[in-house]
């Protein structure tokens, strides 16, 4: 509004000025008319100057309409506003009236309230010297259970380091086992190498065996043969023998060798089912 008002303002300052500077001309018109004698030929020219003269002075009555319309807006707006202040005047009161009536009523409340836990207080006073009287061996039942349970507790405590220090034997006795488990492992797999070798020598030593049981069961008969002919040398004969001796010699050495390939076999695997047994264990 007060913007409005400095804009009307400047609007009817500048007709003014417009308005008396046309006016201030009309007049000199005038007076050169009369000067000259010629006020019959400027008539048209000072119809113009009236009518704008007159469209002027409409416009200033409709900014002076406007400019009172404003005003009353503003004494309104003052007289609503005052009204307003009026009523949050008013507001404030009631609040505080309000706030008074509120605190009244917390401390009645409040008072109420101790009130009551005084009673209440006081039931539980009775109860306790009630209790107290009877308390004595209860008390005395308590420093026992807590001595008792001090004593559980340490040993509780000592049990607790010892089963610490158990864990512990345990652990390294686990480590040391999978260590002995990991060699158990190697030397099982060796036994198992060694086993798979006898084995393939037994079976080789077999063979032989039977070899040579059928090159002497050949040269036996070839000898027979000769002892029992008519041409029988004696170098045919020694050579006969020689080779028979040989013959069963190296069958007992392959005999004697064939055991200890089986005793060695057994013992493989003695050792691997010892090992076997101590990983299941």
């Amino acid at each position: 509004l007060r913007k409005n008002i400095e804009e009307y303002i400047h609007r009817i300052d500048k007709l003014r000025k417009e308005g008396s500077r046309r006016t201030s001309k009309y007049f000199e018109c005038i007076r050169c008319n009369e000067e000259s004698g010629k006020d019959n030929e400027d008539d048209e020219s000072k119809r113009a100057l009236e009518e704008e003269l007159e469209a002027s002075q409409t416009r200033n009555v409709s900014l002076l309409e406007e400019i009172r319309q404003v005003r009353v807006k503003i004494l309104q707006e003052k007289e609503e506003k005052t009204v307003m202040i009026a009523g949050m005047s008013n507001l404030h009161t009631t609040i505080d009236e309000l706030r008074a009536r509120n605190e009244e009523l917390e401390y009645g409340r409040s008072i109420v309230g101790i009130e009551r836990n005084i009673e209440v207080e006081s039931e539980t006073i009775k109860e306790l010297e009630k209790l107290a009287k009877n308390s004595e061996e209860a008390r005395e039942t308590a420093v026992l259970q807590a001595i008792e349970l001090r004593a559980n507790s340490q040993k509780l405590s000592k049990k607790c380091s010892e089963v610490e220090e158990e864990l512990t034997e345990e652990k390294h006795r686990i480590d040391r086992l999978e260590e002995e488990l990991k060699s158990s492992s190697e030397k099982l797999e060796n036994v198992n190498r060694e086993k798979i070798e006898t084995m393939t020598e037994l079976t080789v030593v077999r063979h032989k065996l039977n070899v040579m049981k059928k090159e002497k069961e050949t040269v036996v008969p070839v000898e027979d043969a000769k002892i029992g002919g008519d041409e029988n040398s004696a170098e045919e004969l020694v050579e006969a023998r020689r080779t028979i001796d040989e013959l069963t010699n190296n069958q007992f050495s392959l005999l004697e060798t064939m055991r200890m390939m089986e005793t060695k076999y057994d013992e493989s695997s003695q050792r691997m089912d010892e090992l076997l047994d101590a990983n299941n264990g």
